[in-house]
């Protein structure tokens, strides 16, 4: 037996170090469902263990096992002198729910034998520590033991009390080679409330420590089977020229890659929800033409070789912008490939995507009877199986951030790996995080030749049967709020030439809010479905007449003026229509009106009135050249004065003539003024 252990580190870093390990441990502890499992007792509820053997938990009989421990101490006193015993288990675990048992609640049968011990330095309070103890190969214990997965268990002691964590190890033969196992990973960002990444965000997602590049250093050249969000690469592509360079590199790259691969549905979407809620399939993006800017998508000029000095700069001609095909393009390997969230899809979704044409449905095994075969069918469903405990094992290991953690989890797939079939189908379960070192261990966990989809595909399929899943009513109701919503908004966008800058941009958002990664943030969901639900309401109120204020009509006839306020970022056009509720006035019932975007716009109604004088009322309502109502009716009060135009006209004459007989006079004393003036100096 051999011991390695870190080397303190100064007060403050222990600590600092130490309470970040101690929150990752402790969110294991709690049972997180992406987190790798660590038993511990209630005697040192401040004393956080974790112990893994390295290199999956594989022995042939021929080699050491090193087992990597991780403490952390979290206690206001020092751990002293600590004792570290290593036990293994002498019968194996038989069977998947021994394992699962074993690791989850340390149960166990038979008995165990301590095959190492060892005694550590004092590991102070609010610090961590790692170690490693290794099992030499010719233990007597480990050498009797047949193939087959065994309990490990860890033991910390001190004058305090114990605690402890369970892990296994894999017994095979010499010649045994690795299992087949084809791998699934995620290609997404985080979910949003709105319809694509921008700018800046793909820039931090791209750049060298970006989450998107070392999701891409860590499956290439590896058998990854890659399932990509097309909002990913739409993001990018809509940008044009303006893209960052670093989003451009890596959309290259990604395309580049030989892995087998397919399209998730648009922004990663919920389709078990789409079909609880009863679509017949899963929504589909429509052109994404409201993010395209046609000067992002210039031609560059072609420079004649011998032009002239005095000839002008040739300038960009315009490129037909993209079409929505384009601009999802992930480069499918396979088509119409759906992967419901674990567990969301029962037997009536299945059927439901079984009925459309060449659609492969991935379903986890824990929902599934009758096969452990990767490939399957029901009721002429095309089915892949992928193995939920191996998934769940890979899943911690991709997402842990230390030796030990990686090595739990990888421990644990090979565990479930050796009671399995060749060819095993596991997926990376849509984690929220990954540690790129940790993904590319799991992604090589098995032999490097696999099947992959085509070949899991061309298997025979073994009929099985899928159990019914409770629909989740609380994401049905909110897709159902936002469906009624996105029709609302669809009927409004008849005021645009082009609809589709509108609603394109609200089925994005739509399936952006129903994307998995906002399953574990049920608040923070809800918030955001909320907050998009009050934006669709500014989106009706942004285009409407403008209170007006009462008005007195002092004429028979005359135009009256009003103000169509439009808030859009887009010219619309729309009718205002106005109706007299009394008998007093006769008014152009219809006028149209091309507002401005995001500008008031003057209108002017002529109207002509039946009487001298009275009080009138006159409806004002705004609609789209389809008749839907836009925004909200209005009521003006018309103080109808006609005879003021007679009796302003007279006025008017009046005035005038008492102006020109004034003028006459005046005109004619002068002209007597000045003849006695002559007389007089005569």
């Amino acid at each position: 037996m051999t011991l390695t252990s870190s080397v303190p580190r100064a007060p403050w870093l222990r600590r600092a170090a130490a309470w970040v390990a101690a929150a990752a441990v402790i969110g294991c502890a709690l049972g997180s469902p992406t987190a790798a499992r660590a038993a511990t007792s209630t005697e040192l509820d401040d004393h956080i263990l974790q112990a893994a053997p390295l290199g999956a938990g594989v022995t042939d009989g021929e080699s050491n096992v090193t087992v990597s421990i991780a403490i952390t101490n979290s206690a206001a006193e020092d751990m002293t002198d600590p004792t570290v015993t290593v036990a293994l288990g002498t019968d194996a675990l038989d069977g998947r729910e021994a394992i699962s048992g074993w690791l989850d609640d340390a149960i166990a049968t038979g008995d165990f034998s301590d095959v190492a011990t060892t005694t550590l330095s004092t590991l102070e309070r609010y610090s961590s520590m790692t170690a490693a103890v290794t099992i030499d190969a010719d233990d007597a214990d480990l050498e009797s033991l047949e193939p087959g997965v065994y309990p490990l268990r860890t033991t910390v002691e001190q004058s305090s009390g114990a605690t402890q964590s369970t892990s296994v190890i894999v017994v095979t033969e010499p010649d045994d080679a690795d299992p087949s196992v084809d791998i699934v990973v995620p290609v997404t960002a985080d979910p949003r409330g709105d319809g694509l990444l921008s700018e800046e965000e793909l820039a931090t997602l791209t750049a060298e420590d970006g989450a998107l590049t070392e999701l891409l250093d860590a499956v290439r050249d590896t058998s990854a089977i890659l399932a990509i969000d097309p909002a990913v690469v739409a993001a990018i592509r809509v940008l044009g020229t303006s893209a960052p360079q670093s989003a451009r590199d890596w959309l290259q790259s990604l395309l580049d890659l030989p892995n087998e691969r397919f399209a998730l549905q648009f922004a990663d979407a919920d389709v078990a929800v789409q079909l609880d809620a009863g679509l017949s399939e899963p929504i589909q993006p429509e052109a994404l033409t409201s993010y395209l800017d046609s000067a992002d998508f210039l031609e560059p000029p072609i420079t004649p070789t011998a032009a002239p000095a005095e000839a002008p700069s040739p300038t960009p001609t315009p490129a037909q912008l993209p079409a929505v095909e384009q601009l999802l393009d992930v480069r499918a390997t396979h088509d119409s490939v759906y992967w419901p969230a674990t567990g969301t899809a029962g037997d009536e979704a299945v059927a439901t995507l079984g009925e459309l044409d060449g659609s492969v449905t991935l379903v986890p095994s824990s929902t599934v009877a009758g096969s452990t075969s990767a490939h399957a069918s029901v009721g002429g469903a095309d089915l892949l199986v992928y193995d939920s405990d191996v998934s769940t094992a890979l899943t911690d290991t991709a997402i842990a951030t230390g030796v030990t953690a990686r090595a739990a989890g990888l421990a644990e797939a090979r565990a479930y790996l050796s009671l399995s079939s060749d060819p095993v189908l596991a997926v990376i379960d849509r984690p929220s995080a990954i540690d790129s070192s940790s993904l590319r261990d799991a992604l090589t966990t098995g032999r490097e030749e696999t099947p992959g989809l085509s070949g899991l595909l061309f298997a025979p399929a073994d009929e099985v049967t899928v159990q019914e899943v409770v629909p989740d009513q609380t994401r049905v109701d909110a897709l159902r709020d936002l469906m009624r919503d996105a029709e609302t908004l669809t009927e409004f966008a008849s005021i645009l030439d082009d609809p589709s800058l509108l609603t394109s941009r609200e089925t994005a958002t739509i399936l952006q809010l129903l994307s998995n990664g906002w399953r574990p943030m049920a608040t923070q969901w809800d918030a955001a479905v909320a907050a998009h639900r009050e934006q669709s309401r500014e989106t009706l109120r942004a285009v409407e007449i403008t209170p007006p204020t009462d008005i007195n009509l002092l004429g028979s006839s005359a135009p009256l003026v009003f103000s169509v306020r439009n808030e859009l970022e887009w010219p619309v056009s729309v009718v205002l229509v106005a109706t007299p509720r009394d008998p007093l006035l006769v008014v152009q019932n219809t006028t149209s009106v091309s507002a401005g975007a995001a500008q008031n716009t003057r209108v002017e109604v002529p109207v002509e009135a039946r009487v001298g004088s009275g009080e009138a009322r006159l409806g004002l309502q705004l609609r789209s050249p389809t008749s839907v109502e836009i925004g909200p009716s209005r009521t003006v009060e018309v103080a109808v004065r006609a005879e003021w135009e007679g009796f302003g006209i007279a006025a008017l004459i009046t005035i005038v003539s008492i102006l020109l007989i004034l003028g006459i006079v005046r005109t004619v004393l002068r002209a007597r003024a000045r003849h006695r003036s002559r007389g007089d100096a005569a």
